[in-house]
């Protein structure tokens, strides 16, 4: 990618497709996270920015950057503690912390620092923040800058914010998905990615990828026994470990920290436009109807769009008749023209049908361009969040209804004081019907106050399960 700044022209590499399988990943095990996504990445709302003290090639930059506490931990609540007392309409939602590293070979790299950790040496270069507009991130770092000393959200504040939550329902998180038996219906370099996140998030799960031919079979072999060797000399970033082959003929996932290998993937070679195929999997794994997630998946073939589409009309033949015996069922297609995955997304809406999701590869890979352009580090961010490691998206369900109408800002702080994360969003019941997502801030009509009544949800970056998980088998 291209992009002209500060008076320079600067280029960089983005990896969509690692960026769509984390995509792929994240919409397959997160329930309800679709219009979530598609506000932050669509510019139809808000959007999470990065705000860079001092980067020269950047259009915004601070004669002097604001000056922090050296713990993340300790400068990200004082961020939180400023934001929390801005007025309406140009508030923000800090969420991380930005730093200048150097990686495994000496280069420069950027460290990603989401709800606190550690840090190392280095001196925060940056932070993280959900907003309107990048015009607000710059006010408010101009005003960290300007007034260091500024008064932040007071003791006296928190204990009022907490009297006008008291009215919320019971919150609690929402399980992720189950992903115990996975189908992928094609192969690309980027599947290695998606079986990596599917893998660490269900260290269970059996995984079969299905390919169309011999040849097709061959080449994804090659394909993971060269990224294998490019993980373990250190040469791909991003990466957590690669698939090592089985005795059995398939693979498991071993992670580079060490512990048991996790899961099973099989590669087999099937005709998944076969109603025949998808009643009798190969390996044992049965009718399709049994599995928790499938996945369709674009390739760079001409026939890729009508091989997917013809895929997914033999599934909707399949389950309309199996519909009682796959409640867990989810189907995520990728195709390439967008034109042809909104026809497809309007046509499963008009049937009432919510376990489909269509994507558009083509759409995903613009937003993903364009958001990297837009916000420098996008790659990084968006790296943890959408993936089973570190801090990720995650949604908190309302039991019950609540009474009485509060600030977005007071319901952070219930959220958080119990113990659920930064709150980025909630989900209101619509006077209408249906579901309102506010992302935020709360709604615009009820000059931003939340009535807690309609609270159906509210979204939260928070710790996810996976990486506590990760953690406690390598010290096991």
């Amino acid at each position: 990618a291209l992009a002209s700044g500060g008076g320079e022209l600067r280029a960089f590499i983005v990896v969509v497709d690692r960026m769509i399988a984390l995509f792929l990943a994240c919409v397959g095990r997160t329930a309800g996270i679709g219009p979530v996504l598609s506000e932050l990445f669509t510019c139809s709302g808000h959007e999470l920015y990065t705000c860079f003290f001092d980067l020269p090639e950047l259009a915004y930059t601070c004669e002097t950057p604001p000056e922090l506490p050296h713990a993340p931990d300790a400068a990200i609540d004082r961020l939180v503690r400023r934001a929390r007392v801005l007025p309406p309409g140009r508030g923000l939602v800090p969420l991380g912390l930005l730093y200048e590293q150097t990686d495994e070979l000496g280069m420069p790299d950027l460290g990603v620092v989401i709800g606190g950790g550690e840090a190392g040496a280095a001196a925060c270069s940056g932070f993280i923040a959900l907003a309107p507009n990048f015009a607000v991130v710059r006010e408010f770092s101009e005003a960290l800058r300007r007034d260091p000393g500024a008064p932040g959200w007071s003791e006296g504040q928190q204990e009022a914010a907490r009297r006008d939550a008291a009215g919320a329902p019971e919150l609690a998180p929402e399980p992720h998905l189950p992903l115990r038996k996975v189908l992928i219906v094609g192969f690309r370099p980027a599947t290695i990615a998606l079986c990596e996140a599917l893998l660490l998030a269900e260290p269970d799960a059996d995984i079969l990828v299905l390919v169309a031919t011999e040849a097709e079979r061959r080449a994804a072999l090659d394909r993971i026994n060269v990224h294998r060797d490019m993980v373990e000399r250190h040469l791909l970033r991003g990466y957590h470990g690669a698939l090592v082959p089985r005795p059995e003929g398939d693979f498991a996932y071993q992670h580079q920290d060490g512990g048991p290998a996790l899961g099973r993937v099989q590669l087999v070679v099937g005709d998944a436009t076969s109603p025949l195929q998808l009643v009798d999997l190969p390996g044992e794994f049965g009718h399709v109807s049994e599995f928790d997630l499938v996945y369709i998946l674009s390739s760079a073939a001409q026939d890729s769009d009508a091989r997917g589409a013809q895929t997914l009309m033999t599934l909707d033949a399949l389950l309309s008749r199996s519909e009682n015996a796959a409640p867990n069922l989810r189907v995520v297609a990728e195709l390439v023209d967008a034109e042809l995955a909104h026809r497809l997304r309007q046509r499963y809406a008009a049937l009432g049908v919510s376990r489909v999701q269509v994507y558009s590869t083509e759409n995903l890979r613009a937003y993903f361009l364009f958001q990297s352009v837009l916000i420098p580090g996008f790659s990084r961010v968006y790296g943890q969040l959408l993936a089973p490691w570190g801090h990720s998206f995650a949604r908190v369900l309302a039991h019950g209804r609540g009474r009485g109408a509060c600030t977005f800002q007071a319901l952070s702080v219930h959220v958080a004081a119990a113990g659920h994360g930064a709150l980025i969003g909630v989900e209101l019941d619509g006077e209408a019907g249906g579901v309102e997502l506010h992302l935020g801030t709360g709604p615009a009509s009820a000059d931003g106050r939340i009535d807690l009544s309609r609270l159906r949800a509210a979204w939260v970056v928070a710790p996810d399960p996976a990486e506590r998980r990760q953690a406690a088998r390598t010290t096991a």
